[in-house]
C-alpha cells in the first residue's frame, strides 16, 4: 500500500482497493475525532458539553467493545 506519482499507471481497482484499506485503518482516528468535535459544539454551557463527551464516548467504548463493528 504506496501511494506513488506514476498513480496513472495503477488500474483504478487497485487504487480504489488501496484507499478502502486506507480509510479503514484511520477509522478510529476518525471516529474519536469526531467525537470529540461534537461534544465541543454540542452546547454553549460546560455541563452540556461534559454530558455529551460523556455520551460519545460511551457510544466509541461500546464500538470498541465489540471489535470495531456496528
Amino acid at each position: 500500500m504506496y501511494i506513488t506519482a506514476d498513480y496513472r499507471d495503477t488500474p483504478y481497482a487497485q487504487l480504489a482497493q488501496e484507499l478502502e484499506m486506507v480509510d479503514q485503518a484511520i477509522s478510529l482516528a476518525r471516529m474519536a475525532g469526531d467525537a470529540v468535535l461534537a461534544a465541543f459544539f454540542s452546547g454553549e454551557k460546560r455541563a452540556a458539553r461534559e454530558n455529551a463527551r460523556e455520551h460519545h464516548e460511551a457510544e466509541l467504548k461500546a464500538y470498541l467493545k465489540a471489535g470495531g463493528r456496528n
